[in-house]
């Protein structure tokens, strides 16, 4: 592992610090979008340490890892490592649904009685028959060295009794691979096994009852098969901000935060269209001044 020196030990608890702050502050927007058993503040505990386990991630853009986390809170998925990632691609940060956090959707759907995935390794016995009398049977190797794997599957029963299944080799499951943004680092390198599953899901998924919200989570999975950062769209329930109100809260009261308010000046009065402007006004730190938190723009989270 590379030592830090103590300058850069200094800027990355800076950054630490100013994300924490951000997320923190973001709590209400969070709560309007989960679903009630989990709450904002648990979302953001989770959101924090996602950051703190992977410090590439402060030098991210920071409206793309703020984005990122919202997405995962209108999905319901805590960012935890089971449930959902985060992941980098040309310096932006993307959320990705795992295995546990589909199968969670999946689940509850209230179509699917029981679903499954499992990788398959070549010193396994396995068939896999089609036709009239479909059906797969898989009896893992764990005594020994089970080999390379050869083969993903799901299965999944619907509550009135009706059997799914799929199956995809490595080489189907490696082209998806390639055309991932992050092909090459993140959970495809440290846990493929884990996103095979989530793959082979996903397919199955198409042919079983859907809803809405499992509908949302695959396609933030398909997104990052593509590299596109997720689009953040936050409703407008009953006693909620409106999108653009909430960055433009958010935005002031970071302002607020991270430096003093000017003292009036008499050409304030001149109209509500100066007041405006004035606060719209994004002024760069000088470059030997501490660096202030990055401001969310609506145009990159919306």
């Amino acid at each position: 592992m590379t030592n830090l020196t103590t300058q850069q030990q200094t800027q990355q608890a800076q950054l630490t610090a100013q994300v924490r702050h951000d997320l923190q502050r973001m709590a209400e927007e969070f709560a309007a979008v989960l679903p009630p058993q989990i709450p904002a503040e648990r979302f953001v505990r989770t959101a924090i340490t996602a950051v703190g386990m992977n410090p590439n991630l402060l030098r991210t853009d920071r409206r793309s890892l703020l984005g990122a986390c919202m997405n995962a809170a209108q999905d319901g998925l805590l960012l935890d490592g089971r449930e959902a990632v985060l992941v980098i691609y040309k310096n932006k940060t993307q959320y990705m649904p795992m295995v546990a956090g589909i199968l969670k959707k999946v689940r509850q759907s209230g179509q699917i009685s029981t679903i499954a995935a499992h990788v398959v390794y070549e010193k396994d016995t396995f068939d896999y028959q089609l036709g009239d009398d479909e059906r797969i049977y898989h009896k893992p190797n764990i005594l020994h060295d089970r080999g390379k794997p050869v083969a993903v599957y799901c299965i999944a029963r619907t509550i009135d009794g009706g059997a799914f299944r799929e199956v995809m080799s490595t080489a189907q499951v490696e082209k998806i691979r390639m055309r991932s943004p992050s092909a090459n680092n993140g959970p495809w390198v440290t846990d493929w096994d884990e996103m095979a599953r989530v793959k082979v899901i996903r397919r199955l998924a198409k042919y079983l009852p859907s809803s809405t919200d499992l509908d949302q989570v695959l396609q933030r999975d398909n997104e990052t098969d593509g590299g596109t950062v997720q689009a953040v769209t936050v409703g407008a329930a009953a006693g909620q901000l409106e999108p653009l109100d909430v960055i433009t809260d958010l935005n002031r009261q970071i302002a607020a935060s991270a430096t003093p308010a000017p003292a009036p000046a008499p050409e304030a009065e001149a109209g509500a269209e100066a007041e405006a402007e004035a606060e719209a006004e994004v002024v760069s730190p000088a470059a030997d001044e501490p660096r202030q938190p990055e401001l969310v723009e609506p145009a990159d989270l919306f």
